[in-house]
């Protein structure tokens, strides 16, 4: 869900609340990245689940039996007095791309699958492609112990020494950068360079276009507009969410100020 920061930004915050030096905290970060493995299971909805995480954190018996109880009124008290003794938060970067950039790699990469009108030479199609693998495996193995890659290097030599699975968002971002060069060459070669008649407005121009435009661009001005109708969806539903999120915020951590507006 975090890997959303990368397209809306402030999705989770941007830094620590207690490193915020403005009086709003409401940019603090309230997302789970390096938080304590055993607070996701203390939360599970499975009893045993709840126990062990319990057990492996010297909790004694009897409180272990609470919480693994189905009162959730006590247990959620209890569990709220545990997690506050855990780690619960050591980033808070927000890691926002930009829409722009991972548009224009998106394009990018897009136009590296035309079978037809293609862009780019052999070289460059394999070079977009490869900017793609790398940013999609460093983007995997930033998940850390949410995915399965980070679980598999962390063994190779001497990359043990990497202590924070967020540090190969660097990687990705390099790899969208790049990508969103290829999406703007594109844009130059098919569009910009090319001759035409750019007199008229926009609904004047845009029946000639759709009458000679190519499966592809039909195919991506159709993708544009779903992602815009599920943009727009995804917004209305966190703002009808908004008493859920309140809630949420209370119980982890943070005061009612930092809702915001």
């Amino acid at each position: 869900m975090e890997s959303f920061r990368l397209i809306i930004p402030g999705l989770f915050g941007y830094r620590m609340q207690e490193y915020t030096t403005s009086t709003n905290k409401a940019g603090s970060y309230w997302g789970k990245i390096a938080e304590d493995p055993h607070i996701q299971e203390l939360e599970s909805s499975d009893p045993d689940v709840r126990t062990n995480a319990a057990a492996a954190l010297g909790i004694p018996p009897n409180i272990q039996a609470v919480i693994a109880g189905n009162d959730m009124t006590i247990r959620n008290n209890l569990l709220d007095q545990v997690k506050s003794q855990l780690q619960r938060r050591h980033t808070g970067n927000g890691e926002y791309a930009g829409v722009l950039v991972v548009l224009l790699a998106a394009f990018g990469l897009a136009n590296a699958g035309r079978r037809a009108g293609s862009p780019y030479s052999a070289e460059e199609r394999r070079a977009v492609l490869f900017w793609a693998g790398a940013g999609l495996f460093s983007l995997l193995a930033a998940w850390g112990r949410f995915g399965f890659i980070y679980g598999l290097i962390y063994h190779l030599p001497y990359l043990s020494t990497i202590r924070s699975p967020m540090k190969f968002m660097h990687p990705l971002n390099i790899s969208l950068i790049i990508l969103s060069g290829y999406g703007l060459e594109t844009l130059y070669r098919h569009y910009l360079a090319r001759p035409d008649d750019r007199s008229g407005s926009f609904f004047q121009k845009f029946p000639k276009w759709w009458e000679k435009a190519s499966g592809f661009e039909k195919k991506w001005f159709y993708g544009s507009a779903i992602f815009l109708l599920l943009a727009m969806a995804g917004f209305f539903i966190m703002r009808s969410e908004r008493p859920d999120l309140m809630r949420y915020l209370a119980r982890n951590g943070f005061d009612g100020d930092l809702a915001g507006p």
